[in-house]
């Protein structure tokens, strides 16, 4: 009577000791929640499309330049007079 005791408490122990293993072993369930949030933006950029660019300058063509210079000029003339 004595071994069927101690088999009996030994097989008590030994599904105690396994049921403390598992249980401390378990795993976690993880769940993922997707949740779905309205977004509005609204983005307005003006960018100018056309630029236009006049630029007016005048130029003379014709150049007229007169130079005047006076210069003193001396004229000697020999007059030979024969008698």
């Amino acid at each position: 009577m004595i071994s069927h005791k101690i088999s009996r408490l030994f097989v008590l122990a030994t599904g105690l000791v396994a049921l403390v293993a598992v249980s401390a072993c378990t795993t976690t369930e993880t769940v993922e929640v997707i949740k779905e949030v309205p977004v509005e933006k609204v983005v307005t950029k003006e960018v100018p499309v056309e630029v236009e660019k006049v630029v007016t300058k005048e130029v003379p063509i014709e150049v007229e330049k007169i130079v005047t210079k006076e210069v003193p000029v001396e004229v000697e003339k020999e007059v030979i007079v024969e008698k």
